[in-house]
């Protein structure tokens, strides 16, 4: 069985969890004797052109493909919803390239950021069997999160799309890999490099005009009518498979919760007491946009804080403050992962937009650590409330302050979570359990795929 797996980059040149996890799969699957390799569809390149070239930081063969897709600003939306789609020669030619020399059996992909879904129609007719890993909603979002400027869930069914609205931000691919090139090659000549990025910022808004909102729900028919050509849609938790089997017709899908090395296979004794005798620390791990909840964390806090001075709170990320007991700490890696979840007595993922995972909870859980999550996405997964943790509604205001003050004032309570997250059932997959289902799934998919006979 021959694996090609896809995704739109990995450490270092980006960060958190869905990049770490791609790579602990990658070096898995190749430790095992699979003869898997690895296609980077994010990669940058200082010509702004289509190109492809080899990598050699992973056990096994591994390219790199830099185009214009690989520019996208996701987290902004789109303004040009059907670019998502369609291919081009140079694409298609590179991509149907790196197919031919390693000749897969299976392929699959972990972001369609960087990768026209139009690839996905070629594989089916190479009878070559497709995965696809749902990291987040981009298939049914243009910003991948279902979260609208207001911070409210997206509900919307494809007739009353209003994604224009949500992209009000975003640039062109094109303009931002020709001001990377331009950036690329006159950095040290710095006022012809600011020089060329007003005159490509000016031929941007000359020339990339907002989409109409009738291509973005052109765009939503296109990505629906394609993924039935999908061998399998993995979702990661159990809300977002329900979000896709609501908003979907004709895909397979199955659930798979994701793993990282990071997650342990064994948890620790449980505890009796707080690390330190005179405070209470609770940890936020990975605060790195507002849909994280950064400040709705900051606001419960402040409250608790001011009648329970003992109390901490520690933030990684790329958070910066001076709020009044917390301690901002900036980025962090996975080697300092036991001594800073060590150094806690409780966890948060305070997130206010639903989760299609979330690492840091099954990080914290499997080191003994309680955790206090949102009551949506995939927190409630693996979160049991009043046994390993316990949930709060982020729509509530004081929802997430009073379980803050009760965890301060109820010793017996803190016994209890420390317990449960110790001996309760584990709602998690360490590295090891994700793979094996993962290749029994593989093994599940006819090798004569049917789908390449069925008329288009």
């Amino acid at each position: 069985m021959r694996i090609l797996i896809i995704s739109s980059g990995l450490r270092p040149e980006r960060f958190g969890g869905l990049p770490s996890h791609v790579e602990d799969l990658v070096r898995a699957l190749a430790e095992t004797g699979k003869e898997v390799a690895y296609l980077n569809v994010g990669a940058k390149s200082k010509w702004p052109k289509t190109s492809v070239w080899k990598r050699n930081d992973l056990p096994c063969p591994a390219w790199n493909l830099s185009s214009e897709f690989s520019y996208s600003q996701y987290w902004t939306g789109t303004i040009r919803p059907l670019s998502q789609i369609r291919v081009t020669p140079a694409y298609r030619r590179a991509f149907s390239s790196i197919v031919a020399e390693f000749r897969p059996d299976i392929v699959h992909i972990h972001e369609l950021t960087s990768f026209p879904l139009a690839m996905i129609d070629e594989l089916r007719q190479k009878a070559i069997k497709t995965i696809f890993s749902a990291a987040d909603f981009y298939v049914l979002c243009p910003t991948s999160k279902l979260f609208r400027p207001d911070h409210s869930f997206c509900d919307k069914t494809p007739e009353q799309l209003d994604c224009h609205n949500c992209s009000k931000e975003a640039r062109c691919a094109r303009a931002i890999q020709w001001n990377y090139a331009n950036d690329q090659w006159l950095n040290r000549l710095v006022r012809i490099r600011n020089l060329g990025r007003r005159i490509i910022r000016k031929i941007e808004k000359l020339l990339c005009k907002p989409a109409p909102p009738q291509l973005y729900i052109e765009r939503r028919q296109a990505f629906e009518i394609l993924f039935r050509n999908v061998d399998v849609v993995l979702t990661t938790s159990r809300a977002q498979e329900r979000i896709f089997k609501e908003r979907t017709q004709g895909w397979n899908i199955r659930f798979l919760q994701r793993s990282r090395n990071t997650i342990k296979a064994e948890v620790p004794e449980p505890r009796t007491e707080t690390r330190s005798k005179d405070k209470l620390v609770f940890l936020a791990l990975n605060i790195v946009n507002p849909a994280k909840g950064l400040s709705l964390l900051e606001e419960a806090f402040d409250a608790v804080h001011k009648d329970h001075p003992e109390v901490e709170l520690h933030i990684y990320g790329l958070s910066e403050g001076t709020a009044p007991g917390i301690k901002y700490f900036g980025p962090y890696d996975d080697s300092q992962l036991d001594s800073i979840i060590g150094s806690a007595d409780f966890g948060i993922l305070p997130s206010i937009w639903p989760e299609a995972f979330g690492y840091v909870g099954p990080e914290m859980l499997s080191r003994g650590l309680p955790v206090i999550a949102s009551k949506i996405g995939a927190m409630p997964d693996y979160v049991i409330d009043e046994e390993n943790g316990m949930l709060f509604d982020p729509k509530i205001p004081e929802a997430l302050e009073s379980v803050f003050f009760r965890i301060s004032k109820d010793a017996e309570l803190r016994k209890k979570l420390w317990q449960g997250a110790a001996y309760g059932e584990r709602q998690y997959l360490d590295m090891d359990q994700h793979l094996n289902k993962l290749l029994q799934i593989y093994n599940s998919i006819p090798t004569n795929n049917p789908l390449a006979s069925e008329p288009r």
